[in-house]
């Protein structure tokens, strides 16, 4: 298994969203942030943040990333990320015809996405 991922290091891209808190002229708002963080590199793209994802929002987010000039996920072949249903079937969708295949983490696995949960970490 360890020798499989290596091959396949910098083929690899994981994704995760985290909460931010922060106070703006209406008070204390909720902002979403999704990022991308290629494992080979530990590269961070954050992809975008919105006080409310809406699937409108993660279809132009898709369309960004799988971009044929200049998308992250340009030479990547995998996607990893938890349940979360922000990752909507049109997203994937997109990621899918562009060649990327999207592995889904079970329910309650942080670890499988450890150096995404460690750079929220970081962050936070």
């Amino acid at each position: 298994m360890a020798t499989n991922l290596t091959q396949h290091w910098d083929l690899i891209v994981a994704a995760d969203f985290f909460a931010i808190e922060a106070w703006t002229r209406r008070g204390l708002q909720r902002f979403f942030l999704l990022f991308f963080l290629e494992l080979s590199t530990r590269k961070v793209e954050i992809a975008g943040i919105a006080s409310s994802p809406i699937g409108l929002w993660m279809n132009q987010i898709g369309r960004n990333l799988t971009d044929a000039v200049d998308g992250l996920l340009k030479g990547k072949r995998y996607l990893i990320h938890d349940r979360d249903p922000l990752f909507t079937a049109e997203f994937l969708s997109l990621l899918g015809e562009a060649g990327v295949a999207w592995v889904k983490l079970p329910p309650c696995s942080p670890n499988l996405n450890a150096h995404a949960q460690r750079f929220v970490r970081t962050i936070k």
